[in-house]
């Protein structure tokens, strides 16, 4: 039973709970054709992901998509993207979190939790997404 105004991110059809801020291996098949191209991202099996959409969005389990920003170790730093340092915990490499490449993937295309951001890295990424979108 949730208290009214918290939201309860367990309520999908699959179990899983998804919040923002976290990191999640994705199936890279369900990664654009498109933004591969565009971008000459390198096709993995899975890559890192971090969850954008608000928790708002995420507690609705009629949604079959959640909006994500690719995590990539390559140094392409494009405006807004944001630099992650590696700390052994959630990423082994220094990464940057391609906030210029946000998309919605299907929720079924999000395969194993890594972890979390830090709530100040995560402060900042919002930040730059107000920036970018200028809300």
């Amino acid at each position: 039973m949730t208290t009214p105004g918290k939201i309860d991110p367990a309520v999908w059809r699959d179990g899983r709970g998804f919040v923002q801020g976290q990191i999640y291996l994705a199936d890279d098949k369900y990664v654009s054709e498109a933004l591969k191209a565009a971008f000459n991202l390198d096709v993995k099996q899975h890559r890192p992901i971090l969850i954008v959409q608000n928790d708002q969005l995420n507690v609705v389990p009629q949604m079959p998509v959640i909006l994500v920003a690719p995590i990539t170790s390559q140094r392409r730093v494009y405006e807004n993207d944001y630099p992650l340092r590696a700390d052994g915990t959630l990423l082994d490499k220094d990464s940057i979190i391609q906030l210029s490449l946000i998309h919605a993937l299907p929720k079924r295309a999000l395969t194993k939790l890594i972890g979390k951001l830090k709530d100040d890295d995560l402060r900042a990424v919002k930040e730059r997404i107000r920036r970018k979108f200028a809300v």
